[in-house]
This record gives C-alpha cells, structure tokens and sequence, in this order.
C-alpha cells in the first residue's frame, strides 16, 4: 500500500512539473529577429572565411588580395543579412516601412540553405564580380581547375551511389553493376 501512494505522488510530480516549467518562462510574443540575424551573420563570415581559405590555398593570394576579397565577403554578408532581416520583420509585422536595401533586392539574393554552403558566396554576383576583379589569369585558372576536379569527383561519387542503391533495391549481378558503371559515366551529371 505504501509502495502504490508513494508512485502515485512520484507520478503526479512528474505530470505537475513541466507544467511549472511552462508557467514560469513565458514564452515571447514576437520573434527576436535582431538575435537571430547575428547567428545569420556568424555562420556567413564562417562559411566566407572557409571560401577565402580556400581561395588562398589554391591561388596563393597576396595580402592586399586577400583584403580585397575579405572587404567584398563582408559586403556580401552584410547586405544579406540586411535584406533578410527586412524581410522577416516585414513578414512578422514588426517593421511595416521595412524597405528592401539596394543594390541587391531580395529576389535578387539566394536563399541560404544548410545543404550546400560553399555554393552560397558563389551565386551572389558581387562576390563573383569581386573574385574576378582580384585574382589574376593564373590565380582563375588555378581555381577553375580545381573546381572542375572537383565536380568531376562529385559525378562520380553521384554515379556510385545510384549504382549502390539500384543494386541495393534490385540485386544486381557484378556485370550489371560494371555495364552501369560504364554506360552512365559519361551520362551523370551532378545536381
């Protein structure tokens, strides 16, 4: 018996105290969006550092490039955020003469996605003006190459891995396998 009223008040704890929890933190009316484009803000300047990283590695920039293209970076980021952050207060009401900065609109900005983070920086076109405006024709050639290595290495993965799943979903014999192998090689592209 004493056993069943104390699981009993256990078990009515345990019912009562998020509740507690919920009373006692109230939750805020309107989003933070200053907050949150902060973090915005940080995850972009980590993503460009990695691409001027990147960028220095391959075409061994000089330090008044390297300032160039970590001044074009920030100008980038900056006007993203901006435009996000117009955005998100005029979608939630608080700020109803939010207007748009110029030069870049925000039809004219890329969404920034988690999924594929380096081709942030390389869709905006100021950034692409800038990179081109810096780098001279070797530092661009360098940099091409490598991109294409790099994209040549991505079909491939790709090409792998449908095999793997077809193979996966269909049990293919080793001469189906190499058959798809070698008539889609060339046929895969990379999305």
């Amino acid at each position: 018996m004493n056993y069943i009223l104390r699981s009993g008040v256990v078990a009515t704890g345990l019912l009562l105290f998020p509740a507690a929890i919920w009373a006692q933190a109230p939750l805020p009316s309107k989003p933070d969006w200053e907050s949150v484009a902060g973090s915005l803000r940080k995850d972009l300047c980590k993503l460009a550092a990695r691409q001027i990283d990147e960028l220095d590695r391959v075409c061994e920039l000089s330090v008044s490039q390297t300032e160039e293209i970590e001044a074009c970076a920030q100008g980038v980021i900056e006007q993203y955020v901006a435009t996000w952050l117009a955005q998100k207060q005029r979608q939630s009401g608080q700020k109803d003469d939010a207007v748009t900065p110029s030069p870049y609109d925000a039809h004219k900005l890329p969404p920034y996605s988690h999924g594929r983070p380096r081709s942030f920086l390389a869709s905006v076109p100021l950034w692409r003006e800038g990179v081109d405006r810096v780098l001279t024709a070797e530092q661009k050639a360098a940099y091409h190459e490598l991109q294409a290595e790099r994209r040549q290495m991505r079909r491939e993965i790709a090409l792998r891995q449908l095999i793997v799943k077809l193979d996966y979903d269909l049990l293919l014999s080793g001469r189906q396998r190499k058959q798809l192998q070698l008539g889609n090689s060339q046929q895969i592209e990379y999305q």
